[in-house]
């Protein structure tokens, strides 16, 4: 890989970046609910529809190992968008408190997974979860991903 293969990482990214360690887990998370049922081959196709078009979805960040050379992103030849979705359910009942304890285990998990080293194509997660009334949420990870993934799906 050439040294400044890709694109310089924003000063605000990579402060955002240089901020995370063990106790500051740097982490966004966002939930999308629906109301109308969206179906998880729909939410796959809008994803890639309207995310992929842009690179910095199917791009990682690269640290440089030259003092004063920021991070760059640069396009992940292993991105897979299969990977970085999850089909879940909630237990019954399914309603709001059930959503409410599985976006705060998720949000620990993720956290947690953050100091382990775990492979690139995990850097972000997205999820799909059916409600018990046939309603679905969607959860990007980032304000960045919910700026350019609005609610509104047209199946």
């Amino acid at each position: 890989m050439a040294l400044f293969e890709g694109r310089p990482m924003s000063n605000v990214d990579a402060a955002w970046l240089h901020m995370e360690d063990p106790t500051n887990l740097m982490v966004i998370t966002g939930v999308m609910s629906f109301y109308e049922k969206l179906d998880f081959a729909t939410l796959k196709e809008v994803l890639e529809d309207r995310l992929l078009p842009f690179s910095r979805f199917r791009q990682k960040v690269v640290l440089s190992p030259i003092p004063g050379v920021g991070p760059r992103w640069v396009e992940d030849p292993n991105f897979n968008l299969h990977s970085h979705l999850q089909r879940v359910a909630l237990p019954d009942p399914g309603g709001q408190d059930e959503l409410q304890e599985m976006v705060s285990t998720l949000v620990r998990q993720s956290g947690a997974l953050l100091g382990e080293q775990i492979p690139q194509a995990w850097l972000w997660q997205g999820r799909h979860v059916k409600l018990v009334d046939g309603t679905t949420v969607s959860m990007p990870d980032t304000a960045e991903n919910q700026a350019r993934s609005p609610c509104q799906f047209s199946p």
